[in-house]
């Protein structure tokens, strides 16, 4: 026996080990036994001895996708289910604390032996990347389920594809399977996956240009959203850690927001791009050159064909942009082999590579493939003296664009990893018509091939199938590989070779060397034209070296590729080697021999040195050689050029001259002479200054002092414009030479000190902008940090004190040059602004930190905002035009390098001196809101969010490490938090009239630090979003101070913050409050509105940061709570102070709050309910509490006789002023009250009790409260929002009624208990529309919630919901011509106005009626429902309603001319009655079976209207295409035990019903449409039947009948009504015999009907013929099927005639052979005109066997019609309405045919049968009869629309004014009022 279950302190959360199956072996079983399974998850939270109960979450099956394969807005949940299992199958892995405040997930309440706790909400609160992967996975898995059963087939395998990915991370990083690098690049991928999972979920596989067809219409469970996550580990961020330096900032954040959601390959790439530290000033910075890898993969073809001798194949690759070559060839060699195996494995780092030619344009990598022909082979000869063995041909060439690998370029691809490109290879070829085309297109062959192929030229260009593409891969290499440089020159064998630019390089050790490259060739006439020709080259000196690769072995000679003649050779080789073996004195020659077939013909030699100098030909020169034969003839001649590059040669002599000026010039004698060389100097090509800068600078800055010691200002003059000129060109315009200048200050000694000279000379270029501004006044502002620094590096101690003289001037002058507003001056002034920062450094050396401080605040003031736009420069049209302006606006640019320098100063060492920290932020703060609340200029805007982010940075730091004496800092910071609500507040309005809320492909960083701001395209998969940058970094901004605050802050919130402020003597200026007034509560109201809205940025999806400004918004309103207390809650003698706008904002405020989707985590997703957790935590505990403290603090204590009454000590009060109306409460109450939160829903209920109690004493009556509260359920339901369950609002309910402690015999309780009783009943018909599935199979149940919903809203004085719904189910039906369906809704409409002559409704819009009373209305709806159902041909339905407004004419108005015109439109209706052809639909029997269908139809059975003649395959047809997957059953056994134990899936039992016939007894005679019409009026009533076995013959054949009674009559709205009960019965021999005769008669009407119909409107009558041939012969002809004539027996039977119980039924039988004679008549009279003539004899025939068959009922015919002469056959409908006469037969008169009850087929609604009005005098109507689909358990919510005085009504009183009814608003205004409460309660001043 088990003993006492204990329960647990926490919550054993666990997994089962192994199976525990009780269900298998045991039955009947309680439900918490159930089977367990290893892998499940569950909370145990008692034990008993060995066994454990607690909560067991089972993953959803796939079966259960199947009823939610339409929506996926909330995908099926985990169930939850209490269980009980051994303790030994569980695996316990954690303890949870159990929750406190609730929140918890379960709903089931059915075991109780204790309380059971709440399963936690949050269940992944250890932080780590690893535990969000599994429970992502697991949903992951059910998106995929979902999307593949809504056929989102390609979007499911790429979210397949996806799954796997991230299960393999999971696994690697759950048993350490990586290393420590690994495992960090495996988190950045596995949070880079999350976020692509979520992308893909909200683009649903959709176009994005297409927002019709999302298959999520809005997210609430957070499927889409897109974390916010630490980019280095994948952690989310938290954001309320009790540490706080381990807390996140909003600016970290938010960046991440926008990153993980907009960016495609975030974390892994672009991490920079997120950085919100902006990069030191970029000017004069020691660029590091970029170096590219290039690792050579493999060379394919298409053809494996080598020819004759080839001896193998070198690939030369080097870069190039689109004019010229930049760096030497790297050489792979490729054997012989057919499959281009590599030599040697080799890569090639390719080094220095200028950035100015990076950034002039394209980077191309060239790849030439060359081969060697063994000559000797193809002649078949040794080799020959003065001959060749082999010769090189051209094979082919390639070229790639690998520009994106620069991390310089926009775009860039991922700098430091390998990156695959394929160069498509190609060869040359040239025809005789080639040189020239006539688009002016050359084709010289080989050497130009990589030209045209850049140029994009087909000219010459042909695919080699030898080598068609190859395959490299290039990595960039950006840090400074200094290692590699000492060993530049010594290129031996080793894996990776380094390639050199063919520029002078001063980044590497110099040496001498000489580029060669041949152009055309040309072979005299005499020489073989059609052979080629070999070039090679060699010399004597045996130091010289020829080579064309860096990797290749220098050669003693070179041999150029063989071309034909007039073809280009155009290869490049280095000669080196030339500086050494000679004397000074000595010349040097090259060697050229021309080879042709291997033979030689020609040679001839150039000069390339000649003494000391470099002979250089870099225009193109022509070498001729001379025969071998003849030496004067000329045999070859090839073009030629040379570029010498080197430092020992070549020297100009300028250079020179300034070099050695000490030996060679002598001052003062020489001045002339000198400016003369330094004037020539200044023109020199910036390659010659930069060989020698260091020595020239030395020497220039020596000269510069001799003039200033000789006097000289000419010399002095040209001598600066000298250094200006050299440090512009050298080193500001060319920034991969700044270490030239660099390595110049830190290793240059022994300069003259001459700094204040040149400070001074600086100054006088400045101090004359006005007069004279020229080209050197420019170049002086570009080098001004130059001169600066060599001013300072010049500057000796002694000097230091004239320094400072001339500084300040200088200071004076640029302060003035800076204040100019001329435009001439604006670029050198950007020039100067930029560089002020480096101004500030380089004087650290002199000046203290304070006074360059104080230098720059001068230089920053005296620009002003200069440069900020105004408002109007923006078009509201066309806002990216004006963007586009002010970026190439020169005069914005000045205010934007301010902000940009301000910013970077925040972040230098300035902050590290107290005291320049300070006032650096005092002052930046004034700079940037100068510009915030200045004009509306986004971009500046921006970049001063920017500066103050970077001061709450600093401000953080001081909070985090507790630095108390800095707190003066936060203090007055935080009283920025007003100021910053209005400027958000202006550039929200401003964004939204100047067209910033628009769709975006492309996006910018938060926060950016230089300009223009870099655009980032978005990520493909994410479609469109609209989101304002500005404004999210104004949200950051407001976040980040209301945390500061939130943290520093005393009890009493904002107000300690003041109060401790007032000794702060730094923030005076207006930007800080001294005081929160009512207008700064009002601005952060506004704000908060805005932040919970987030219409800036896609809230759903960015949830992290949505999460973080909710919260900051809600620690806002905390600050002010005191304020608001003490200063805006007036006294009860000063009450009409009260400001309720002011509180009622609040207080709705408040509730949102709590309400938003960050702060109700329950609905989310478990990740998404964890980032959210980390960021607010338990925030609608924070807002109860808030909440909760303000409404006791707008209470006013209660009476003694309240208290014993009501239980409430505080109630009423200024709290009566926010029950309805403008700032009631009640609304957004409502939501709150239904939070799965227990203190949300305790202070809810609490609220709405003391505002109940209020209510009835001041008005009596609960009818305002009632009707804001379902206006505010209603508003929940139809939101975007998530919709509460059951469990909430039960748990709400519940709460509500035991607050409500007050005696049952009080006058107030049944009131307030039917309040309660109401809004229970309509939670629960939200619930039920609520839980009904999309999807347009479920439309009919939508639309009866529907209804019954908007019923409420009638009763509640909200008509017009109700009239709008209506109207559009009116033209919906009409759109479809369903005319009865159309009349049923304005029957419905109808029946919610009553037969009231003296009110007045308003006017309506949809339905559109004018002013009138409601009788007027009323009336008008009725002729609208007449004519309505006369056009469907419901004509009993048009009678029944002429009838009652029949009765409203006669009763209520007495409108004769109404009474009139409705006799006439019955008169006519009766005719039609005779005379209309109408078809009788098919009607089916339905049950839903399985768990698959949801509650709203699972296991119940309806009627359905099918088609006229509708066969039960077309019902089956039908409904598996609303309820794909179905299956049908027709045996009613298996449905029955389907029924006893219910399946998954979904199970269809579809039979076949007739509408059963109540014809009254005592009737006889009944015409065809009398008979139709008894049976249509009230159809609700169906039969089927069931032959029971074991009978003979039909005399003991027995029948089970079942009859279907439906709760609602036919035809309906929507087409089908549900079964309200079924009665079987037994039907015996005779009974049997009556039901066939009456359905044998009743399908020979229908068929008769149908041919009448198709001759009247001349359709075919083919098909029709054959089934009236069949059907009569059928029953004709007695042994067909055993025909109609075997019921005849019952007449000659013994059992039946002598026994008197059958006399009736025996009269009954022979009065249906009558009809079914009668019926046979007239089918023939059809037949005879239908049958054609090769048919006349069938014809003939059946008509003698029915005279010789029905023989008897004939004679009876004939007798009658002679007793009754007017009933003939002329007067029968049928036979009338088709124009059929036969004199031959008469008809029995006065037996009635049947038609069908619509002419047009469907009826598609719901029948509402209304009562008549009776003795119903008042004209008050209801809809107790409506019941517009299934009446659940007898209930009719559209009781609710029952009609009520109109709001609107109005009397006159008697002074002729106008005044409303007391239901009216203004009457409820009047009374519920704080005076009111005062007066009501008695209390007195």
């Amino acid at each position: 026996m088990l003993s006492k279950w204990s329960p647990l302190p926490m919550l054993a959360h666990g997994r089962i080990i192994k199976s525990f199956l009780p269900q298998n072996h045991l039955e009947r079983l309680p439900p918490y036994y159930q089977n367990l399974y290893p892998g499940d998850e569950v909370y145990i939270f008692e034990i008993n001895d060995n066994w454990a109960r607690g909560y067991l979450l089972v993953q959803p099956l796939p079966t259960d996708f199947i009823a939610v394969s339409t929506n996926l807005e909330k995908l099926p949940d985990q169930r939850i289910n209490v269980v009980i299992f051994p303790l030994t199958h569980v695996r316990i892995l954690e303890k949870i604390p159990i929750p406190l405040n609730g929140g918890g997930l379960n709903d089931d309440q059915t075991l109780t032996y204790h309380m059971k706790p709440p399963l936690p909400a949050l269940r992944l609160d250890s932080g780590d990347l690893l535990d969000e992967i599994t429970p992502a996975i697991s949903l992951l898995s059910s998106h995929i389920y979902s999307l593949y059963s809504v056929g989102e087939f390609n979007l499911s395998l790429k979210l397949g594809n996806l799954y796997y990915e991230l299960d393999e991370i999971r696994i690697k990083l759950n048993y350490n399977l990586c290393t420590k690098a690994e495992k960090n690049l495996a988190r950045k991928n596995a949070s880079l996956l999350l976020s692509k999972i979520a992308k893909l979920l909200s683009s649903k596989g959709i176009n994005r240009f297409d927002k019709t067809n999302s298959a999520i219409k809005y997210d609430v469970s957070g499927y889409e959203a897109i974390m916010s996550r630490d980019p280095l580990n994948g952690d989310l961020f938290d954001y309320n850690n009790s540490l706080l330096k381990s807390q996140a900032t909003p600016d970290i954040i938010a960046s991440n927001q926008l990153m993980y959601a907009l960016c495609s390959n975030y974390p892994i790439s672009d991490l920079d791009l997120g950085s919100l530290i902006p990069p030191p000033n970029n000017k004069f910075v020691r660029a590091i050159p970029s170096q590219i890898l290039v690792d050579f993969k493999s060379v394919t073809g298409s053809s494996n064909l080598n020819p004759k001798g080839f001896a193998g194949m070198t690939c030369y690759m080097y870069l190039r942009n689109t004019r010229k070559r930049l760096t030497e060839a790297f050489a792979v060699n490729i054997n012989n082999s057919q499959d281009f195996l590599l030599e040697h494995l080799s890569a090639a780092l390719f080094r220095n590579i200028p950035s100015t030619e990076i950034d002039k344009g394209r980077i191309y990598l060239v790849a030439l493939l060359t081969e060697e022909i063994d000559i000797n082979i193809l002649r078949n000869t040794n080799n020959q003296p003065n001959s060749l063995r082999r010769i090189r041909k051209g094979i082919a060439a390639g070229v790639t664009d690998i520009s994106r690998i620069f991390s310089r370029h926009k775009g860039a691809l991922a700098s430091g990893e390998s990156h695959q490109f394929i160069i498509k290879l190609f060869g040359s070829y040239i025809n005789q018509n080639d040189t020239m085309a006539s688009n002016g297109e050359t084709n010289y062959g080989w050497g130009e091939l990589v030209d045209r192929i850049i140029r994009g030229s087909n000219k010459g260009v042909a695919v080699n199938p030898r080598a068609e593409r190859l395959i490299v891969s290039i990595k960039e290499f950006k840090n400074d590989l200094q290692t590699f440089i000492n060993d530049f020159d010594t290129n031996g064998p080793r894996p990776i070779s380094q390639i050199r630019t063919i520029y002078y390089d001063p980044l590497v050790k110099p040496y001498e060397r000489i580029y060669l490259s041949l152009g055309k060739a040309h072979l005299n006439q005499t020489l073989h034209q059609s052979l080629p020709v070999t070039i090679q080259i060699s010399t004597t000196n045996p130091s010289i070296h020829f080579t064309k690769g860096t990797n290749e072995k220098n050669r003693k000679n070179w041999q150029f590729v063989s071309v034909y003649s007039d073809e280009s050779i155009g290869e490049l080789i280095k000669i080196s080697g030339i500086d050494a073996g000679l004397s000074i004195n000595d010349t040097e020659y090259l060697t050229f021999f021309a080879y042709i077939n291997g033979e030689i013909v020609a040679d001839g030699k150039l000069l390339i040195r000649n003494k000391n100098k470099i002979v250089e030909y870099k225009k193109t020169h022509i070498v001729e050689l001379a025969s071998i034969q003849n030496s004067h003839n000329i045999a070859v001649t090839f073009e030629l050029t040379t570029e010498y590059v080197g430092k020992n040669y070549n020297i100009d002599h300028a250079i020179n001259t300034l070099l050695n000026w000490k030996t060679l010039i002598n001052l003062p004698s020489n001045e002339s002479n000198l400016m003369t060389i330094i004037t020539k100097f200044n023109i020199l090509d910036t390659s010659q200054l930069i060989k020698y800068f260091p020595e020239l600078l030395k020497s220039l800055l020596e000269i510069y002092k001799a003039s200033v010691d000789l006097n000289l200002p000419n010399l002095n003059k040209t001598i600066f414009e000298a250094i200006v000129h050299m440090l512009d060109f050298v080193v500001a315009r060319q920034e991969q030479y700044v270490y030239l200048f660099e390595d110049f200050v830190d290793n240059t000694k022994n300069l003259p000190y001459i700094g204040f000279h040149l400070l001074s000379k600086m100054e006088s270029y400045f101090s004359c902008f006005k007069t004279s501004w020229e080209y050197l006044n420019r170049s002086v502002c570009r080098v001004s940090t130059l001169i600066l620094r060599l001013a300072i590096l010049t500057t000796s101690q002694q000097t230091v004190e004239i320094f400072n003289r001339s500084w300040n001037e200088f200071l004076g002058s640029i302060s003035s040059f800076l204040n100019s507003k001329d435009k001439r001056f604006t670029s050198d002034q950007s020039s100067v602004l930029e560089v002020i920062d480096l101004w500030l450094l380089s004087l650290r050396a002199i000046f203290i930190d304070e006074d360059i401080l104080n230098f720059g605040i001068i230089l920053i003031d005296s620009v002003g905002i200069r440069g900020l736009s105004k408002q109007d420069d923006f078009s509201s049209s066309a806002p990216s035009m004006g963007l586009t302006t002010k970026r190439n606006d020169k005069v914005f640019g000045f205010i934007i390098t301010k902000l940009l320098l301000i910013r970077r100063l925040l972040h230098s060492w300035f902050v590290e001196n107290h005291k320049c920290r300070d006032r650096l932020i005092i002052t930046s703060i004034n700079w940037a809101m100068e510009v915030l609340l200045a004009n509306t200029d986004v971009e500046a805007a921006r970049l001063a969010n920017g500066i103050l982010i970077s001061i709450l940075r600093l401000t953080w730091d001081i909070v985090k490490s507790n630095r108390t004496e800095d707190l003066y800092l936060c203090r007055g910071v935080s009283r920025l938090l007003p100021t910053i609500c209005d400027i958000l507040n202006n550039y929200n309005k401003f964004a939204r009239t100047h067209s910033l809320f628009k769709p975006k492909r492309t996006f910018t960083p938060l926060f950016p630090s230089d300009y223009p701001f870099p655009e980032i395209t978005m990520d493909s998969i994410v479609n469109d979003e609209v989101f304002v940058e500005v404004l999210i970094e104004m949200m950051t901004i407001f976040s980040y101070l209301s945390k500061i605050a939130r943290v520093i802050a005393g009890p009493k919130g904002f107000l300690s913050i003041l109060e401790e402020s007032k000794a702060d003597t730094m923030f005076v200026s207006q930007y800080f409050v001294q005081k929160i007034t009512k207008q700064h509560i009002l601005s952060l109201i506004n704000t908060a509105k805005l932040l919970i809205s987030s219409k800036c940025y896609p809230a759903s999806k960015w949830l992290s940061l949505h999460a973080m400004v909710i919260e900051s918004a809600v620690s806002s309103f905390e600050l002010v709570k005191y304020i608001m207390e003490i200063d805006y809650i007036p006294s009860v003698d000063e009450m009409e102070q009260f400001d309720r706008s002011l509180w009622g904002n609040f207080l709705k405020t408040c509730l949102k709050f709590a309400t938003a989707m960050p702060s109700s985590i329950c609905h989310l997703a478990e990740v998404p309910r964890k980032a959210c957790w980390k960021i607010t935590g338990d925030v609608r505990n924070r807002c109860a509490l808030l909440i909760n403290e303000v409404w006791d603090a707008l209470a006013w204590d209660a009476l003694e006789e309240d208290i014993v009454r009501f239980q409430l000590k505080k109630f009423g009060g200024y709290q009566v002023e926010f029950i309805n109306f403008n700032y009631g409460v009640l609304q957004d109450l409502m939501l709150f009250c239904m939070q799965r939160h227990s203190n949300c829903q305790i202070l809810g209920v609490k609220m709405l009790h003391t505002i109940i109690i209020s209510e009835w004493l001041l008005n009596g009556n609960f009818n305002e409260i009632e009707k804001e509260c379902i206006l505010g359920f209603y508003e929940i339901f139809h939101s975007n929002k998530y919709k509460p369950g059951q469990y909430e609002e039960r748990n709400f309910i519940r709460r509500l009624k035991m607050s409500i402690k007050i005696d049952p015999e009080d006058e107030a309780f049944p009131a307030i208990d039917g309040l309660i009783q109401n809004l229970s009943e309509f939670l629960e018909v939200l619930n039920d529309l609520e839980n009904v599935p999309e999807g347009p199979e479920f439309d009919d149940d939508r639309t009866f919630h529907k209804i019954n919903i908007n019923g409420f809203l009638k009763h509640v004085d909200k008509p017009e919901l109700l009239h709008s719904f209506i109207n559009e189910m009116v033209e919906d039906n009409l759109s479809k011509t369903n005319f009865v369906q159309a009349g049923l809704s304005y029957q419905l409409l109808a029946s919610t106005y009553n037969w009231n002559l003296d009110d007045k409704l308003p006017l309506c819009i949809k339905p559109k009626f004018p002013s009138q009373s409601s009788f007027e209305r009323k009336e008008t709806l009725y002729k609208m429902i007449a004519e309505n159902f006369v056009k469907g041909n419901a004509l009993e339905k048009a009678i029944d309603i002429y009838k009652e407004l029949a009765q409203a004419y006669d009763t209520i108005s007495y409108d004769f001319k109404g009474l009139s015109y409705v006799h006439e439109n019955l008169s006519k209706l009766y005719l039609s009655l005779e005379t209309v052809d109408r078809l009788t639909p098919a009607y089916f029997r339905i049950s839903f079976i399985g768990y698959g269908f949801p509650k709203s139809v699972r296991a119940r059975q309806f009627i359905y209207e099918g088609l006229p003649f509708e066969h039960i395959t077309s019902i089956h047809d039908r409904l598996l295409r609303l309820h794909p997957g179905a299956t049908i059953i027709s045996n009613d056994e298996e449905a029955k035990q389907l029924y006893e134990v219910t399946p998954s899936g979904r199970y269809l039992h579809i039979t076949t019903v007739e509408p059963q016939m109540n014809l009254p007894a005592n009737v006889s005679g009944l015409t065809v449409g009398a008979r139709f019409y008894l049976e249509n009026r009230n159809l609700c009533q169906f039969t089927s039947a069931r032959r029971l076995p074991g009978s003979t013959s039909v005399m003991d054949l027995w029948v089970e009948e079942t009859t279907y009674e439906t709760y609602t009559t036919f035809p309906t709205l929507m087409n089908r009504s549900e079964i309200k009960r079924a009665i079987k019965v037994k039907l015996s021999p005779l009974q049997n015999a009556l039901r066939s005769l009456s359905s044998k008669t009743q399908e020979l009407i229908s068929l008769e009907i149908m041919a009448n119909k198709a001759i009247k409107e001349k359709e075919d009558v083919n098909s029709i013929f054959g089934e009236l041939s069949r059907q009569l012969a059928g029953t004709i002809d007695a042994p067909v099927n055993g025909g109609i004539g075997q019921y005849r027996v019952f007449f000659v039977n013994e059992n039946f005639t002598k026994n008197s119980q059958y006399t009736s039924q025996l009269e009954s039988l022979k009065h249906s052979f009558g009809e079914l004679a009668n019926t046979i008549q007239r089918c023939l009279v059809i037949h005879g005109k239908l049958v054609p003539v090769s048919l006349q004899e069938s014809h003939l025939s059946l008509i003698k066997l029915f005279q010789k068959n029905f023989e008897e009922e004939i004679n009876l015919l004939a007798e009658f019609n002679s007793h009754h002469p007017s009933a003939n056959i002329k007067s029968n409908s049928a036979v009338n309405g088709g124009g059929v006469h036969s004199g031959s037969i008469q008809m029995l008169g006065g037996l009635s045919g049947m038609s069908s009850m619509n002419g047009n087929g469907i009826n598609n609604g719901v029948n509402s049968s209304i009562n008549n009005i009776g003795n119903n005098t008042n004209g008050i109507n209801s809809l107790n009869g409506i019941s517009v689909m299934n009446g659940i358990n007898g209930i009719d919510y559209l009781n609710k629309i029952a009609p009520t005085e109109s709001i609107m009504s109005t009397t006159t009183d008697s002074t002729g004014s106008r005044s409303t009814t007391s239901g009216s608003h203004k009457s409820a205004i009047a009374k519920r009022t704080v005076l009111n409460w005062r007066q009501s309660r008695n209390i007195t001043e």
